[in-house]
């Protein structure tokens, strides 16, 4: 007879155990004694159509036996798998692999361990957030805390001081894709539990095995096998050699911004005053033009037409390489991004947040700036009222006082001491928006050609940084370093008084029309 057909009754085994145990570990141990005694009588069963009555006879016979030997015992051992197989008659090859598979996946039946201890070391819940998280018993959370640790010791003698101390990454998605975050998640939702970021981080710089990703993140190799599994099928794990694994996207660490900070003047230094320059008489012209400026300050107008000249230049000029995205396992191109930094080196990406009404019939959005040294951040307004603001400008009475009320409460809109409505923001119309970009074409166009060939240099260097096997990514990315150098010279000038300051705890905001 076939011998592998126990491993069809593992889980049946086990479901036997626990009734006639109510224990977990005990479950264990008695479904590992019925499955060795079986691996060792299996010879002698005759008649193949009677397995199943003979294995439960095997296993209530057992029962028995381990009953007895408990009840003799005055302390509880736990094993997480049993020795090696051993056989006074030790020449049945295929019998001892079989029984070492058994090995394995009796060992994965203790799974309960496996949550209680991702929950408290990786996701730091004490013992009380854990038991109402699972709606279990505080004492049971603590045993199995007790339990897990004894395991973890046992399976990892020689763990890393990485072990049990938890990487918290920030990982988000880029690109296309048919995605609203409740209906259809966002794919990163697969990926960031924190078991799975522990090995993307360190799977990054190196492959590693399933064995020394358990010695480093402190958990059973069985447990990384189920996560390697799910990072595989997700595609942000490859498989680059058999047997080793690779983050396969890009994680943001500190040294990317720290190139930036220590390298950046050396490679815009012939450039910069010139594009200070040009940022001058960008925003005197625009003086002339009649822009409802809201209630911004002189010195904020000035970073806003900044802004949107780096934003035009960057859609018109920047000629740096671009390699498309993969299709991923849903159909759509998009890859993943991680962030992994402390913070000591400074951001040098700009952020572009736009809130449209175009769905509701309009032409006019409003776009938010971030990236810059100065500026804050607020809650975005829902896109339905963009509609609202342009009444306001147009001074036309708005009819949806819920919409109005929100946008006073969020600081878009104020009501003077008369009660008129006042927009805070500025807004350009598409002929002075039109007007301004011949400016940026006037004074900052001309040094693109140098400016694209300082960025191409500082890319080819920026480059070397990244993981080998991770070169179109790179290559993709490097393609922002024309918006980063950017926004050191913008950054720089400021902190350096080469241009006026941003208005401290200031927004950066502008409604423009779409045509």
């Amino acid at each position: 007879m076939d011998v592998n057909i126990l491993e069809m009754y593992i889980e049946k085994i086990y479901g036997y155990a626990l009734n006639n145990t109510y224990n977990t570990d005990e479950a264990q141990d008695l479904s590992q004694e019925i499955l060795l005694t079986a691996v060792k009588e299996l010879p002698y069963l005759r008649d193949e159509s009677k397995f199943e009555p003979w294995l439960f006879g095997i296993a209530r016979n057992t029962l028995k036996v381990f009953r007895r030997k408990k009840a003799k015992e005055k302390e509880m051992y736990q094993y997480d798998v049993l020795d090696e197989y051993q056989d006074d008659n030790d020449s049945d090859y295929e019998k001892i692999e079989l029984y070492n598979r058994l090995r394995k996946h009796i060992a994965m039946l203790s799974s309960i361990y496996r949550e209680t201890i991702i929950l408290h070391y990786y996701d730091n819940l004490s013992v009380k957030e854990i038991s109402e998280k699972l709606n279990i018993p505080e004492g049971t959370i603590s045993w199995r805390l007790k339990v897990a640790r004894n395991k973890i010791k046992e399976e990892l003698e020689n763990m890393e001081e990485s072990a049990l101390k938890p990487i918290k990454m920030k990982i988000n998605i880029y690109g296309n894709g048919n995605f609203d975050g409740e209906n259809i998640p966002f794919p990163d939702t697969y990926i960031s539990d924190a078991l799975s970021q522990n090995i993307l981080y360190h799977c990054y710089e190196e492959p590693k095995t399933i064995e020394e990703l358990a010695k480093i993140c402190g958990v059973p190799a069985y447990y990384i096998e189920d996560s390697v599994k799910n990072l595989l099928k997700r595609e942000a794990l490859v498989e680059e050699k058999k047997g080793k694994y690779r983050t396969d996207f890009i994680i943001w660490f500190d040294k990317y911004d720290k190139f930036y900070d220590e390298n950046f003047l050396k490679f815009v230094n012939p450039i910069k005053d010139r594009i200070y320059d040009a940022f001058k008489c960008i925003y005197n012209d625009a003086k002339n033009l009649n822009i409802y400026k809201g209630l911004m300050k002189e010195e904020n107008l000035f970073h806003l037409y900044t802004m949107m000249s780096i934003l035009y230049v960057n859609n018109k000029y920047n000629k740096m390489p671009w390699r498309p995205l993969k299709i991923k396992y849903n159909g759509f191109d998009w890859n993943y991004t991680a962030r992994y930094t402390t913070g000591k080196y400074s951001n040098h990406m700009y952020g572009f947040v736009r809130t449209g009404n175009v769905s509701y019939g309009g032409n006019s959005i409003i776009e938010r700036f971030t990236g810059i040294d100065g500026i804050s951040k607020r809650e975005p307004i829902k896109d339905i009222a963009v509609s609202t603001c342009m009444d306001i400008v147009n001074g036309v009475e708005p009819m949806d006082k819920e919409i109005v009320a929100d946008l006073i409460m969020k600081g878009f809109v104020i009501k003077d001491e008369s009660g008129k409505l006042i927009l805070t923001i500025p807004y350009i119309s598409k002929e002075n928006e039109n007007k301004l970009y011949e400016l940026v074409e006037k004074y900052l166009s001309p040094l693109m050609d140098e400016y694209l060939e300082i960025v191409k240099k500082f890319a080819s260097e920026y480059i070397k940084l990244f993981p080998k096997h991770l070169n179109d990514e790179a290559i993709r990315w490097s393609r922002n370093a024309f918006l980063g150098l950017f926004n050191k010279i913008h950054n720089f000038g400021q902190n350096n008084n080469l241009i006026d300051k941003v208005n401290d705890n200031s927004y950066l905001e502008v409604m423009l029309d779409l045509k």
